[in-house]
């Protein structure tokens, strides 16, 4: 399939940073166009094309596109990423994490209810917690970037984290987070700890909300 693609193979580092894409949602799809800088109709007629190649890495299952294995992408594109990228994904994270998981608007009772009162979560869950998986192995690879036009990758990933988690104040942020902590945590571990030990020192802190007993969170 490398060879199928030929010059278009670039168009693949945004589905590996990715790993998961739901076509009927809109969060997901613009996110998409802004790591391709294509219409998202352009690039899934592309993307429908290549998943008719034998042994392509990512597959359709309905409305849903993903990785079949996300170590496998890195293997073979890992060394194609270019700064470009790495720009576009800072920009998407960023995005993510500046809003808040709409069912969090409703009152602890009626949460559960999010999906029914149109308080869908605008991002897929997966697709967030790909970009996440991508930092990770971002992190691992930092000596193979030292030397190129990106640098370090390890520096890269604790600042953006940093820039993530310091952004979040409210009670609203830390419960829209929350479910992500594992993984972003393997991202960046130092920098999670350190926002950790302020919280815990300080018992105003919408983080406590976190571990408050009733409703649903």
């Amino acid at each position: 399939w490398l060879s199928t693609l030929g010059g278009e193979i670039d168009y693949l580092i945004p589905l590996m940073l990715l790993n998961y894409i739901n076509i009927e949602s809109k969060g997901d799809l613009t996110i998409l166009k802004m790591l391709t800088d294509l219409s998202s109709e352009n690039f899934l007629s592309k993307l429908d094309d290549w998943t008719r190649i034998e042994d392509f890495p990512v597959v359709n299952a309905g409305k849903v596109y993903r990785v079949v294995s996300i170590q496998d992408m890195w293997l073979f594109l890992g060394d194609k990423i270019k700064r470009k990228d790495i720009e576009n994904l800072q920009k998407v994270i960023m995005l993510i994490f500046s809003e808040t998981i709409p069912k969090y608007d409703l009152p602890k009772e009626q949460r559960y209810m999010a999906n029914i009162i149109d308080k869908k979560d605008r991002y897929s869950k997966q697709l967030i917690e790909g970009l996440i998986i991508s930092l990770i192995f971002l992190k691992e690879r930092d000596s193979k970037f030292l030397e190129t036009s990106i640098g370090s990758t390890d520096a890269f990933v604790t600042v953006l984290v940093r820039d993530v988690i310091n952004n979040v104040m409210t009670e609203k942020q830390w419960l829209s987070i929350a479910e992500f902590f594992p993984l972003i945590t393997e991202a960046s571990p130092e920098t999670i700890i350190d926002r950790m030990k302020k919280e815990m020192n300080n018992s105003e802190s919408e983080f406590w909300e976190l571990f408050k007993v009733g409703g649903s969170n």
